[in-house]
């Protein structure tokens, strides 16, 4: 099967052209990370000049927001998959956005492995593929839809073995990894206000890829876990282990799929976290107005 879908554009509801390879899946991107802002809860918060570091940039919905967010940020991306590198950097370039990307993905050593990648389901796609497992998180994910009243669904679930079989097509790649320390030592960062984690079943390598003495320059985590032999749990314990604070929480349109997000955090003063809240509320006010003022007119 071909890899390299075709690039297709679409206008998001916010007026932002971007490029993709699904637009429904674009769409459900959209809905994550700007409508419901999954990345920014539970006191998760970026500075105006924020160094983001972004494991798993699909095709640069969390870039965007990131961009949109912040007044001077610094991004990190990577992306392991060319086809999605090569849309990913292709919105980068759309939007202006001030982004060092790489071709590669993070792990705990470096090596090189074989990525599942389903083309109609990109977010899926993993170095830990397991077709039946895709299947039945994606079946949940279209019943919680329809079950939340999302319209359409009901007419969608009457096809849903075949429509699962399409989204599901996939081909397998050949890619590079490599670990985090490593990359923070070439680049010579000294603190990374959010590491954002979003790895399909490789978050604890992606972690364990760190040095001791880089944990202390994380301020805050959000990673995307999958709650298989107690990967919550370890995953929760590891954060604490390093001194973070730590909340799980899983979205309803993702009961039955055993994925959470985890947001962990490095504690505040109580007038500190305050001070910090109110410079969010700030943030994304600031945030509204430049997306109204940066997005293309037709």
């Amino acid at each position: 099967m071909n890899d390299v879908a075709p690039m297709t554009e679409v206008r998001l509801p916010n007026g932002l052209d971007i490029v993709c390879q699904s637009p429904t899946e674009a769409l459900f991107f959209y809905e994550d990370l700007f409508e419901k802002q999954v990345y920014f809860r539970n006191g998760i918060t970026l500075p105006e000049d924020a160094c983001v570091f972004d494991v798993g940039s699909n095709i640069g919905m969390f870039m965007l927001s990131v961009h949109f967010l912040c007044v001077r940020p610094r991004l990190f991306c990577f992306e392991p998959a060319p086809p999605l590198y090569r849309i990913l950097d292709e919105n980068r370039r759309r939007h202006g956005v001030d982004a060092t990307l790489h071709n590669f993905g993070i792990s705990d050593e470096e090596t090189t492995a074989s990525f599942t990648f389903y083309p109609q389901s990109s977010g899926m796609s993993s170095f830990h593929g397991d077709l039946d497992e895709e299947r039945q998180v994606l079946r949940s994910l279209m019943e919680n839809q329809r079950d939340h009243g999302m319209p359409g669904m009901e007419a969608v679930m009457k096809h849903a073995d075949d429509l699962l079989e399409a989204r599901l097509q996939s081909t397998a790649l050949t890619c590079q990894l490599r670990r985090l320390s490593d990359v923070i030592a070439e680049h010579g960062i000294s603190t990374i206000d959010l590491l954002k984690i979003d790895v399909q079943k490789c978050e604890m390598e992606v972690l364990h890829g760190l040095s001791e003495e880089d944990w202390p320059k994380i301020k805050q985590i959000v990673v995307e876990v999958h709650d298989t032999e107690g990967r919550v749990e370890a995953m929760n314990a590891l954060l604490h282990e390093h001194g973070y604070r730590v909340l799980a929480e899983q979205d309803t349109l993702y009961e039955g799929t055993g994925i959470y997000n985890l947001y962990a955090h490095r504690p505040l003063s109580s007038s500190a976290s305050a001070a910090t809240a109110a410079a969010a509320r700030l943030a994304r006010r600031k945030a509204r107005n430049r997306t109204h003022q940066r997005r293309p007119h037709s």
